[in-house]
């Protein structure tokens, strides 16, 4: 495991501790502080937040990350010509598990508001600017050798939306940061909360 990760992610245990009050937020008390994003991180860095200008940014996959998945597509491409027309819905299941959530277009604009949806669709889904609440940041669940966390969108609605899962904390409070920077919105970080040190 990549030595930064490890010394933020291993010896951490899960308490599911957190004091909504410390908040100081109605709506805090109101909404869910379970995991939202159902599926898994990985113990490397495999998104990076983009800053586009002082107004717009943008979540992208890592270069690390695309070219394990080039090379994984030659591989498995080369699988299916050698055991056949059988093996190709094993291949395009594992597929669609391992880099679904690395595929999704997730843009920040100052003035409109978060955009996120998927590269075929014609129009992306919008929070707009006005509706952008604040930050939370939680426990997103434990792997064998390290802990994940949230980082997720609350609307003023109290609807959450995902925008990243890692497993270095410290490297999803610096994005808060930013993007808190950004929208002059709060982070209401229950992580350092959920966790202490084993």
């Amino acid at each position: 495991m990549n030595s930064k990760l490890n010394a933020l992610s291993e010896g951490l245990v899960y308490t599911n501790r957190i004091d909504l009050k410390s908040f100081n937020d109605d709506l805090a008390t109101d909404i869910e502080w379970k995991p939202l994003n159902k599926l898994g991180s990985s113990n490397f860095l495999s998104k990076k937040l983009i800053s586009i200008s002082g107004s717009h940014a943008a979540i992208e996959t890592t270069r690390h990350v695309k070219a394990f998945i080039s090379i994984w597509f030659v591989c498995w491409i080369g699988a299916w010509f050698w055991l056949g027309v059988s093996f190709a819905p094993l291949a395009i299941l594992l597929g669609a598990a391992l880099f679904y959530p690395l595929i999704q277009i997730q843009q920040f604009n100052k003035t409109r508001g978060f955009e996120y949806g998927w590269p075929w669709k014609n129009k992306l889904a919008l929070v707009a600017r006005r509706d952008m609440y604040a930050l939370q940041i939680i426990h997103g669940g434990a792997r064998i050798k390290y802990q994940t966390f949230e980082l997720n969108l609350v609307a003023n609605s109290g609807t959450r939306h995902a925008i990243f899962k890692e497993a270095n904390l410290a490297y999803l409070e610096g994005i808060a940061g930013e993007l808190s920077g950004i929208f002059g919105i709060p982070i209401w970080n229950a992580a350092r909360q959920q966790i202490r040190f084993g």
